[in-house]
């Protein structure tokens, strides 16, 4: 389900690309009525695409939400839609699942701070520091707000100063999804695929000394996130890496990164920067 869902996401920005603005709009909406990460791909869409395409969006939103009412019948429905409200309204409510597994934001930032919750006994300690609970909330809804509005602040801008549009921003917006989502299992990655890519096809030469420090050590955690497999490299690797949010800190680090290459665009020469036609 993770692959069709990111592979309906390619074939929005295909589409897109294309100048096939309902195809783009639906393939977007449909990954999000089936999973809720790429709402981002439609924050994207709305503030970086035509207008026929942002508009498309409300009534293909509407339809994936009526459709299945009318095709399981009125009472069923709705009680379809009151089980998935429950099944996240625990989230929305602050709940946290600190299992080593999860790699979003929320997860790292209480893994780091707060010991394992009392209903996961079987959970190992990955505590820095020690912090109370409100301080691990406080922290982790600054981040994510700092993470939101950057992503929403640099596709405005990107939009009023009519910049060509760019791979990076596609890739901040899957990372940003993964980021906030309540859960991202490791599975709920494959996306990673594509922004690993965007990010190793860097041409080195036209980056600063900085950026190459920068880029040195991202691809270090890239290579490092790569070693999470317990076949492969045994337990307490594969324990490290998920506790300690190797990912987490991998696809933050990317996620600055991608809005660095936004507002600070390379040379056009290079190949990762070439703008969409």
């Amino acid at each position: 389900m993770n692959l069709a869902v990111f592979a309906l996401c390619l074939f929005g920005v295909r589409a897109y690309l294309r100048q096939q603005d309902w195809r783009a709009a639906a393939a977007l909406v449909g990954a999000t009525a089936i999973k809720v990460v790429p709402l981002f791909l439609l924050a994207w869409l709305a503030l970086r695409g035509r207008r026929r395409a942002a508009l498309a969006v409300l009534p293909l939103g509407l339809a994936c939400l009526v459709l299945p009412i009318v095709e399981r019948g009125p009472a069923q429905g709705m009680r379809d839609l009151s089980d998935y409200y429950h099944q996240l309204r625990g989230f929305g409510e602050g709940h946290v699942v600190q299992q080593y597994t999860n790699q979003n934001l929320a997860a790292a930032v209480y893994r780091l701070m707060r010991p394992p919750a009392p209903d996961q006994p079987t959970e190992r300690d990955y505590r820095v520091f020690t912090a109370s609970q409100a301080t691990a909330s406080t922290v982790y809804g600054a981040g994510a707000l700092l993470v939101v509005t950057a992503f929403l602040a640099t596709l405005v801008w990107l939009r009023v100063n009519a910049v060509p549009l760019t791979v990076f921003e596609l890739s901040a917006a899957f990372l940003a999804g993964h980021l906030l989502s309540a859960i991202t299992w490791k599975a709920h990655l494959v996306t990673l695929l594509f922004v690993f890519y965007v990010f190793l096809s860097l041409d080195r030469r036209a980056l600063g000394r900085g950026e190459r420090a920068l880029a040195g050590a991202t691809l270090a955690l890239m290579v490092v996130s790569g070693l999470s497999g317990r076949d492969l490299f045994g337990d307490t690797i594969h324990h490290y890496v998920g506790g300690y949010s190797v990912i987490v800190w991998t696809m933050l680090l990317l996620f600055g990164g991608s809005l660095l290459r936004l507002l600070r665009p390379l040379p056009p020469a290079s190949s990762a920067t070439r703008s969409a036609p």
